[in-house]
């Protein structure tokens, strides 16, 4: 009957109905061990199909149950299974049918022997087989108590089964996590202790010196959750627990000295593991105390930026809020110390923030660290905000001034980033009276305000600020110059009624000698003292900071922070765009503004032109030329009240000591050559945007005419001789052809600029006494405006219509 039934011809459904043949052999004690092994050799064979050897598998197992009574035919399939080299399917389940059948120790013992063999094939194997001793060893405590003391003479003797060893102590952690007992017996527990623990520490260690394998990750993995159920397992028997050189030893294998992000991942996804209460028949086990806490808190000091993964972080806010709750430091996630610096931790966030390479874990931590400096009592706010803006800024300057060594680039972009970030949370805004210039009218504005509407804080992830922070076309405008930052400088040097009026420099004459910047002509008393005045403040270090009223006029009148951001823009990549845009969400610094209303540097009374408006840095230039025209704001012959006299002193100076020269010396040389064009397209809006405001400036003075001008000395002076002198000193002819020039090498893209420069054009000709025009130039003309421009042709046609008619 077996020969047919098991043969070459066998079916499943046949199989399925021979089980009744074997229930009557063996109630009838006729079967022998050859039949059983007939069937095993069948279920072993992988060259017969799937469907019929599950029939068979299924058979042999239901026979294994019914001659559980039968202790030699038991030793006979023992033997079967001994004969096994792989620990498969097909023996597990034969194993887990005879611990049902009251084989429960032996099977126990075989499984482990044969784990220790290292019968199995791979780590699915291992896995399934680990499953299986999970499963029966939590059945029977004092078999538990007897592996786990085999486990930890294996491990420290390292002999045959270490490693099936450290498989075995590793699932005491998911045993534990799922509620099982897990104990050893009273005479047992001495074996897990402090000794042991550092056995396992050991054997770490030792690992990390030979080659990484090819399942590094989980070789890690394992060892780590080896030493989490032991050490769970020890506290709770005997109050032991590892010591901050026991955290610095693990720290240093698996962060300082990790071959990879995963496997320092793995060491903080383990802190957070131990962070996690046991339950125990005895009570909670807690193996991380507030000490050791303390001192894993330090170690994220000296993370390097790569290794600052997201479970990192979130390593580092589960020990951060648990130390500062613990000191009630924290309330509900709100910062109730005082002073902030009392919060454990908050420099080694600092560090994250900054040091973070990953652009998802740096938006995180930033959010986190901004979310601290805001969520205070509503008494430490002002405090808090100035500790952010100075600690960034310092962290800042560090960075700039590290330059060339190390991450520094990094660095200097994270903590511009941190800036915009904790401005946009604060949602400083500036007062609504504030005009919006208008005198030139500046390209790329933003169209509904000078900013963007600012953002509420939270220390929860901001959900409506983009990451990184984009860098918007409409920044490429500069920054905004408010009307009343102009107009602050500008009273500061307001002429006093009892001067002359026609004493053009009077007025800027004036020493304050908190102000950096200063004018001759100057008596020898007044030079002396303000040399002294000035020399007295840098014995000290930086000159304080004045107090402002937003963080972002505290922050760009930093006395070192605006121009180390300055200094950047000629970096190159992203950084000097990042520090671009944050320029832009600025208001006018305070210095290089009065400087610009000046004019006149302190020392040799001569003007910077080249300081001033930088024609070799577009960034610079532009932000120069913002400034320009913030102080050029309209004025008509109606505007006579007293307020505008500074700007009608200020624009004849401009002009009389070579302002005007200076900008039309940038636009003559200005190059339009592809190998200075720029490469990136931030740098192309930003190139035309400067470009455009260059032409319109000096558009503005060519076009200046006597109906524009008051009754005001200064207007006086400008009418009748320094406009005219600026004037006769000009080439109009050149200035006509660098202008058709930029119009015919502009790209259609960069429509700013053609605008402009056909504005420049028209006005240009129009203040020449005779133009000479030629049929050629007359057609080219027409088709740079009607044809190579389609995107604006309507603006440029009537353009020259308009110039036509007049």
């Amino acid at each position: 009957v077996l020969d047919d039934l098991l043969g070459e011809a066998m079916h499943p459904e046949l199989v399925k109905r021979g089980g009744t043949v074997f229930e009557f052999y063996i109630h009838q004690a006729l079967l022998l061990p050859s039949h059983v092994t007939r069937l095993w050799a069948v279920c072993i064979d992988t060259r017969r199909h799937a469907t019929t050897l599950a029939a068979v598998h299924e058979l042999y197992l239901d026979v294994v149950t019914h001659v559980a009574h039968q202790p030699p035919m038991i030793d006979h399939v023992f033997g079967l299974l001994d004969e096994v080299s792989q620990l498969e399917a097909h023996a597990l389940a034969t194993l887990r049918v005879l611990a049902t059948s009251g084989q429960l120790t032996r099977v126990v013992s075989w499984l482990w022997s044969a784990m220790k063999a290292n019968k199995c094939s791979g780590d699915h194997d291992v896995e399934a087989a680990l499953a299986l001793l999970d499963e029966l060893i939590v059945q029977d405590g004092t078999l538990l108590s007897q592996l786990l003391v085999d486990c930890v003479q294996t491990v420290e003797g390292r002999g045959q089964g270490h490693d099936a060893a450290l498989w075995f102590l590793s699932q005491l952690s998911r045993l534990m996590s799922e509620g099982h007992k897990i104990e050893l017996l009273a005479e047992h527990r001495h074996h897990v202790n402090v000794s042991f623990l550092c056995t396992l520490l050991d054997d770490l260690t030792a690992y990390k010196q030979q080659s990484p394998k090819g399942n590094h990750a989980d070789q890690i993995k394992r060892r780590l959750l080896a030493l989490h159920g032991s050490w769970t397992l020890a506290s709770s028997s005997g109050a032991y627990t590892l010591t901050n050189n026991h955290l610095d030893l693990l720290w240093g294998h698996c962060v300082t000295h990790a071959t990879s992000p995963d496997e320092s991942s793995l060491f903080f996804q383990w802190i957070r593991l131990c962070e996690t209460l046991v339950p125990q028949s005895h009570g909670q086990v807690v193996l991380l105390s507030l000490p050791l806490q303390r001192h894993l808190l330090t170690k994220f000091q000296s993370l390097d930026g790569t290794f600052v993964t997201q479970d990192a972080l979130e390593c580092f806010q589960l020990l951060f809020g648990k130390v500062n709750a613990a000191q009630n430091f924290l309330d509900d996630s709100h910062v109730v110390c005082a002073p902030l610096q009392s919060l454990e931790g908050l420099s080694q966030l600092w560090h994250l923030a900054v040091h973070a390479s990953d652009v998802t874990v740096a938006e995180d931590t930033i959010s986190t660290l901004v979310g601290y400096h805001l969520d205070v009592v509503p008494s430490l706010l002002d405090a808090s905000k100035q500790m952010f803006v100075d600690t960034a800024i310092d962290f800042f300057l560090a960075a700039k001034s590290a330059q060339g060594v190390g991450n520094h680039v990094l660095r200097a972009n994270r903590c511009i980033d941190l800036l915009r970030f904790f401005l946009e949370a604060c949602g400083d805004k500036a007062g609504t009276d504030e005009a919006e210039l208008t005198v030139l009218p500046s390209p790329m504005k933003y169209a509904g305000g000078s900013v963007p509407p600012p953002l509420s804080p939270s220390k929860v992830k901001r959900a409506n600020l983009q990451w990184p922070p984009p860098l918007s076309p409409t920044t490429t405008q500069g920054p905004d110059q408010r009307d009343t930052d102009v107009a602050a400088i500008l009273m500061e040097f307001q002429p006093a009624p009892e001067q002359v009026q026609n004493d053009r420099t009077s007025s800027l004459q004036r020493i304050d000698t908190q102000r950096p910047a200063r004018v001759h002509p100057l008596s020898s008393e007044q030079m002396a003292l303000a040399i002294q005045a000035s020399g007295d403040r840098c014995i000290g270090g930086p000159p304080p900071s004045e107090a402002y009223g937003t963080m972002q006029a505290t922050v760009v009148n930093h006395p070192h922070f605006f121009d180390a951001l300055f200094s950047i823009l000629d970096w190159p990549g992203v950084t000097s765009e990042r520090a671009w845009e944050l320029l832009c969400r600025l208001p006018s610094n305070r210095a290089l503004l009065q400087h610009m209303v000046v004019l006149r540097d302190s020392r040799t009374s001569k003007v910077p032109w080249q300081s001033l408006l930088d024609t070799s840095n577009i960034p610079r230039l532009l932000y120069g030329l913002r400034l320009v025209e913030a102080l050029l704001k309209p004025l008509t012959a109606e505007c006579e009240s007293h307020k505008h006299t500074p700007r009608r002193q200020w624009r004849e100076r401009f002009i009389r000591l070579g302002g005007g020269l200076h900008l039309y010396a940038a636009l003559l040389h200005w190059s339009h050559t592809p190998s200075t064009s720029p490469e990136t397209g931030f740098a192309q809006d930003l190139h035309s945007t400067c470009l455009a405001l260059l032409a319109t400036t000096l558009q503005y003075f060519i076009t200046l005419d006597s109906t524009q001008l008051a009754s005001s000395p200064y207007d006086l002076a400008l009418g009748e001789s320094t406009l005219p002198a600026f004037i006769a000193q000009l080439s109009l002819h050149k200035i006509a052809a660098q202008a058709v020039t930029m119009v015919r090498t502009s790209p259609e893209a960069n429509a700013v600029v053609v605008v402009a420069a056909t504005r420049l054009l028209f006005a240009t000709v129009s203040a020449e006494d005779v133009v000479q025009w030629t049929d050629a130039d007359l057609k080219e003309l027409v088709l740079d405006l009607s044809v190579r421009h389609p995107s604006i042709r309507a603006d440029l046609c009537a353009q020259l219509v308009l110039f036509v008619v007049s």
